[in-house]
Order: structure tokens, then C-alpha cells, then sequence
């Protein structure tokens, strides 16, 4: 019977270290976010000439518009592709050039909210890969 006992006790701490060990490992697979990398070109993706740190694309709607806020520089990253941001939105499903609005802004901003964004810019020595947040803010 003692023996029986100390089987059971034995069971449980194996069964609740099991239990530990799969839940911290759950814990640890949240997903990464992918990288995309975008060409700053200065004529679709520029600098808003008002603040230096806020990037803005051309195809913005009347009434809102898209930006691309600094929040890190980095200098030593490789990427595999560098996109261009101008083919990259008029080949995608947030873009209808036969509408009275040719860019879905709010669609395409929760897109990328998927993605980890930096912009490449190219400098005289250097390239700067600029970490951004997007965000959707109204023209008034």
C-alpha cells in the first residue's frame, strides 16, 4: 500500500513538471514579425519637410494620409531584398487607380502593422536602416 502511494506521488510531480515545461515553451513561440525593407527614393517615399524623424508616400488620400515615424537607426543590417514601396502599393489589393480613392490607406496600414518596417536610405558613406512605426493620421 506505501508503495502504491509513493507510485501516485511520483506520477503527480512527473505529470506537473511535464505541464511546466510545455506551458513555458508555449510562452516562448509567439511569433516573430517579418522584415520589410523599403527604398527611401524622395520622390513616392520623402522626408516631410516639416519634421525630419516622419516619412510620407505620395499616394495619400485627401482627407488622411500615411506615415512612417522614426524610431530606430541602424547602420550594419543585410538585407536579402530591398523593396520598392511605389510598386510594392500599386501592385497590391489596397490600390485602385479607377477609384474616387486609388489607396485604401486604412487596409494598407494594418498590413504593415504585420511587418516589422525599416526604410533604406542611402548617404554619402553610409546606408541608414530607419526602424519605423506606421501610422494613419487626418489632413486637416
Amino acid at each position: 500500500m506505501k508503495r502504491k502511494f509513493k507510485n501516485i506521488i511520483l506520477k503527480t510531480k512527473i505529470s506537473l513538471f511535464l505541464v511546466a515545461i510545455i506551458s513555458i515553451n508555449l510562452q516562448a513561440q509567439k511569433k516573430a514579425k517579418d522584415t520589410l525593407f523599403f527604398k527611401v527614393d524622395n520622390l513616392y517615399l520623402f522626408e516631410d519637410k516639416n519634421n525630419s524623424k516622419t516619412f510620407l508616400i505620395k499616394d495619400s488620400n485627401r482627407d488622411e494620409e500615411i506615415c512612417f515615424e522614426e524610431t530606430t537607426v541602424i547602420h550594419n543590417l543585410k538585407p536579402m531584398q530591398v523593396l520598392d514601396l511605389k510598386y510594392f502599393i500599386r501592385n497590391s489589393k489596397f490600390y485602385n487607380r479607377y477609384g474616387k480613392n486609388e489607396l485604401s490607406n486604412y487596409s494598407l496600414t494594418n498590413f504593415l502593422h504585420e511587418y516589422e518596417i525599416f526604410l533604406v536610405r542611402e548617404c554619402e558613406k553610409t546606408t541608414d536602416f530607419i526602424s519605423v512605426n506606421i501610422l494613419l493620421r487626418s489632413i486637416d
